[in-house]
């Protein structure tokens, strides 16, 4: 999903964050990489707030502080901070008024000093001081000076840069390698960037060159396995990145190519030649992932299955609901009205019988749970189930 970015996009990013700090996901679960291994509760439901876990450690949160715990569930960083974020690169963002970060031992590596920050990416982190951006490495050394009204992380060797409300990029070195002049943008992704000009759309590479011209209407997506989901017109085809256009706009809606397909429609999946290879009646249909789709049955208001990229069906079973897609070679499946939710393999198999309120997704082997929180989303304790090694 692209996101395009204005003056307002930090502040929505980080609220974004906040949001999702509480729990971040309801689908699925880590495949276990030998049979010596379980699904357990690693983390009592004890803490205010928990988020995925990255880099090997798990955000949590007690009453107004924020700490870190790792896959033992012992809390190596203590819940002391005003604010934190998730580990990248081997550091994490935190505040106390002012912002810096901590490496994994706890240690405050760059002093809380600036009045923001963004995490790491690629080696640099950007940063505000006194009113402007401005870009940092992983000694704390500032490398590109404060002098952007907002800047973003590096993506592909690029980052984002905003002057007098016109948005460019720069290179490592701080090199305006593409001036300040679009009003949206999103990152570069496969060596492409989408770019918004006097209300259209375009493509531009790492040189600036304006590949497509500003035709495409709103929300034509990024570049994803060679290709570009764009609107022109009201309809919906795919370019390539010489910005031919390879599949028509003659679609009334189209997704990002996800493992080699992507859909025009619920149920009905194309590869990058155009050609149709699934289409099935139903009411709704991911995207592949892991290898399979979700699919709600047309006629039948509580009935998935999941599908191969034949369009067969891939577990002999049907599911009154599902929580998302495989991850880590699980998913989280209610089979009947009546039964707990389960995490099934890829065979259908269950693995592990959720008494949770809530289950997140599983990341690096963990997930966040849920219990006691009211019908309006208030309150509850949060803590992690996960994979712990059985006696031999």
């Amino acid at each position: 999903m692209n996101v395009y970015k204005t003056k307002n996009s930090m502040k929505a990013l980080l609220f974004s964050i906040l949001l999702t700090i509480g729990i971040v996901g309801v689908t699925c679960a880590q495949s276990a990489s030998s049979l010596n291994t379980k699904i357990e509760e690693i983390v009592p439901c004890t803490y205010d707030a928990a988020s995925d876990f990255q880099e090997g450690l798990g955000l949590v949160r007690v009453k107004f502080q924020y700490g870190f715990v790792d896959k033992t569930g012992k809390e190596v960083i203590p819940c002391k901070y005003f604010m934190a974020f998730p580990f990248s690169e081997g550091l994490a963002k935190v505040s106390k008024g002012k912002e810096g970060f901590i490496d994994k031992t706890g240690k405050e590596v760059i002093p809380c000093q600036y009045n923001a920050v963004v995490d790491f990416h690629e080696g640099m982190a950007a940063v505000k001081l006194d009113g402007k951006w401005g870009f940092i490495d992983k000694t704390g050394k500032q490398v590109i000076p404060c002098k952007y009204s907002t800047a973003y992380r590096f993506h592909e060797g690029m980052a984002a840069v905003e002057l007098d409300d016109k948005w460019g990029f720069i290179d490592k070195t701080g090199k305006q390698v593409i001036p300040c002049k679009y009003d949206y943008y999103s990152d570069f992704n496969e060596g492409m960037a989408l770019v918004l000009l006097k209300d259209k759309f375009g493509f531009i590479d790492k040189t600036g060159r304006e590949i497509t011209g500003f035709k495409y209407d709103y929300p034509t997506k990024s570049f994803h396995e060679d290709m570009a989901a764009v609107k022109l017109n009201g309809k919906w085809g795919f370019i390539d990145k010489t910005g031919k256009e390879v599949i028509p706009c003659e679609y009334y809606w189209a997704t990002d190519f996800h493992e080699g397909l992507a859909k025009l429609g619920e149920g009905r999946y194309i590869d990058n030649k155009g050609n149709i290879v699934i289409e099935l009646k139903c009411v709704s249909s991911s995207d592949f992932q892991e290898g399979l789709a979700l699919v709600h049955l047309t006629g039948d208001q509580n009935k998935f299955i999941f599908i191969d990229k034949t369009g067969k069906q891939a577990i002999p079973y049907t599911y009154y609901d599902v929580k998302g897609g495989f991850r880590e070679g699980k998913v989280l499946v209610k089979p009947t009205p009546a039964q707990s939710w389960v995490f099934i393999d890829k065979t259908g198999k269950e693995v592990f019988t959720s008494t949770y309120q809530r289950v997140g997704d599983f990341h690096e082997g963990m997930a966040v749970t849920l219990v006691n929180q009211d019908f309006m989303g208030h309150g509850g304790k949060f803590g992690y189930i996960g994979y712990r090694s059985k006696p031999e």
